[in-house]
């Protein structure tokens, strides 16, 4: 019976430990916690601190390439000017060629023309002369 009489000192100091325990427990528990919050918030740091490196770096990238481009698309553009400048003396070249050529076809068909409208009259005239003398005698071929 003696035992039963230690009983209740006995669970109010098992009751105490546990309670300590639990104390103990959860304060552990608040340490890991804050811990934990404390790692998450270096690594959430971090974290944002590499997004905004890379983001920047990617920044830098698209501009430089934004310039790069830039830079190639006004060559291409004075190397289209310049092909068109080209091309339009070129042209200017040709038509006056053309021209010349045409001017110099046309003298010398108006020429050719002339020549054959001579010879035409020319025998026109023999043959008239024969016609109205025709006793005389006959001219050689030219």
């Amino acid at each position: 019976m003696q035992e039963f009489k230690e009983l209740p000192a006995r669970v109010e100091r098992m009751e105490s430990q546990i309670l300590q325990l639990r104390t103990e427990m959860k304060d552990g528990f608040s340490a890991i916690r804050s811990d934990l919050r404390a790692e998450l918030h270096g690594v959430e740091a971090g974290l944002r601190t590499e997004l905004l490196e890379v983001r920047d770096a990617l920044r830098g990238e698209i501009h430089e390439f934004r310039d790069t481009l830039r830079g190639e698309m006004r060559e291409l553009r004075e190397d289209i000017r310049l092909g068109v400048e080209e091309s339009q003396n070129l042209t200017r070249m040709l038509h006056a060629e053309a021209m010349r050529s045409m001017n110099e076809l046309h003298g010398l068909a108006t020429q050719a023309v002339s020549e054959l409208r001579r010879d035409v009259v020319s025998k026109l005239d023999q043959i008239l002369a024969l016609r109205q003398h025709p006793d005389t005698e006959r001219l050689p071929p030219e």
